[in-house]
């Protein structure tokens, strides 16, 4: 599996009042996964809301991936919107990457504190019921 490129599709960035940064929430969603010629297509949101209402940041965009995996990560996604997780850390790293680097282009077009926060993804597979018993 190789993530061979993606693009942004939408940002929006709104700061709705001055005022003290005092925390930030991340989030990230996979939105959508379909396989499109030679790869698969993964589209996910990125935002982020500041602390007391302060701002609001949104990234959209889709990345690209290559490799034998790509019919597996639609099917497991249609199937319990789920992908496998060796493949899902790194989509979550580069996406966070991708959203941090884009945040802080608008949270400085906006005057405030950029949302950088990049952490390589470390994900584990869910433990079933037999596997919590012992």
């Amino acid at each position: 599996m190789a993530i061979v490129g993606g693009r942004i599709l939408a940002v929006k960035a709104e700061k709705h009042k001055d005022g003290a940064l005092e925390g930030l929430g991340v989030n990230l969603s996979i939105d959508d996964v379909k396989n499109e010629k030679s790869r698969a297509v993964i589209r996910y949101t990125y935002s982020v809301n500041y602390s007391k209402g302060l701002a609001d940041l949104s990234i959209t965009g889709e990345l690209f991936v290559e490799g034998a995996e790509q019919k597996e990560i639609e099917e497991g996604w249609k199937k319990n919107k789920q992908m496998p997780v060796a493949i899902t850390e790194e989509i979550v790293t580069s996406i966070s990457y991708t959203g941090s680097a884009v945040g802080t282009l608008l949270a400085f077009a906006l005057n405030i504190n950029a949302p950088i926060n990049v952490q390589k993804a470390r994900l584990q597979e869910p433990q079933t019921s037999s596997q919590s018993a012992a």
